[in-house]
């Protein structure tokens, strides 16, 4: 499958977040490889693409992450420009920039592009 419509990136970017925890079934001290930052980024990629916005409680709900550090990144992405607060929506809401879009979505034409090359097993 090549990406092409925004139905596509979703499939994919949940397939990474998939991946990342199916990883953690596996693993008893699984703190240890989380990616926590990506996850949520992907989160909130995934919610935005499927209806413009993510509260804070739905990505509290589902990160397996304290509070704490999900606030700690989610002001760090504002920073860096990855989201933006939308206040009038009562709780912290947020969106993904364009910008950040469009750089989850090349990530993940990227890795799909990967898996096009990869053997097959026999």
């Amino acid at each position: 499958m090549i990406a092409d419509r925004p139905e596509d990136y979703i499939h994919l970017a949940e397939r990474q977040l998939g991946i990342m925890r199916q990883r953690n079934l596996f693993f008893s001290q699984s703190r240890l490889f989380e990616d926590t930052p990506w996850e949520l980024l992907l989160e909130i990629f995934v919610a935005c693409e499927e209806r413009d916005f993510v509260t804070e409680t739905e990505l509290v709900n589902t990160l397996a992450a304290p509070r704490s550090i999900l606030h700690r990144w989610l002001d760090v992405f504002e920073d860096c420009g990855y989201i933006k607060i939308l206040r009038d929506h009562g709780s912290r809401t947020f969106t993904i920039t364009d910008n950040a879009r469009e750089e989850c979505v090349s990530f993940l034409v990227t890795l799909t592009n990967q898996s096009l090359h990869l053997p097959q097993p026999q």
